[in-house]
């Protein structure tokens, strides 16, 4: 049971972080900091999400 849930957060998380990414690029130009601050950002959310879940 709990896959199938953590699947279906995964699609929906998957469409919002990219809705987002695309907004935060848009306002930042792309730097090599700013991709790094996005992906530990991006993997923190995701850390913590997995510990709301489970």
């Amino acid at each position: 049971m709990w896959s199938r849930v953590g699947k279906t957060v995964r699609m929906v998380r998957k469409k919002t972080m990219r809705r987002v990414k695309k907004r935060k690029t848009k306002n930042l130009k792309k730097t090599k900091k700013t991709v790094i601050l996005l992906r530990k950002a991006k993997n923190t959310w995701r850390n913590q999400m997995e510990k709301v879940l489970c």
